[in-house]
């Protein structure tokens, strides 16, 4: 039985799709760098994705207030852009919004466990039977508590 082949060899076969994608990334990788390099800094974090589709480089924020921020910029960064010669085929910028996904915690309730009237009966009898006094009145409250939940006398 062959060995599998490495991972780097399948992506360096010429022609094959995962080549393809690896060069694909690449370019997406160096034109997100090209384009944070003439952002303001504090942009920089909030410009999550580039990507080009025919003339339009198209940037992703991740709120609406920095996409807005960003359509401010976008005249003076197509300029400067356009300088480059990777860039020279640029017409316009669209900046579209993407929030980044939060997980948020889902908000669980504490309820009393279920209790009935046998449990406060149970527990009033466990309580007699304590040695340590502390013990058996603390057990005793609890069994008052499930009794007046359930409206025991």
């Amino acid at each position: 039985m062959p060995l599998p082949k490495p991972i780097t060899s399948l992506i360096r076969t010429p022609g094959s799709q995962l080549e393809s994608l690896a060069n694909q990334a690449r370019k997406i990788q160096q034109l997100t760098t090209d384009v944070h390099n003439l952002l303001p800094e504090v942009m920089r974090k909030h410009c999550i994705g580039v990507g080009i589709r025919d003339t339009q480089l198209i940037l992703v924020t991740d709120t609406a207030a920095w996409a807005t921020s960003l359509r401010f910029q976008t005249r003076e960064l197509l300029r400067q852009l356009r300088i480059q010669p990777n860039f020279s085929q640029l017409e316009s910028i669209r900046v579209k919004v993407t929030p980044r996904k939060t997980i948020i915690p889902v908000k669980t309730e504490n309820k009393p466990p279920h209790t009935t009237p046998s449990t406060a009966k149970l527990i009033d009898s466990l309580a007699k039977t304590m040695t340590n006094p502390n013990t058996g009145k603390l057990l005793q409250q609890l069994s008052q508590r499930i009794a007046a939940r359930h409206r025991i006398k």
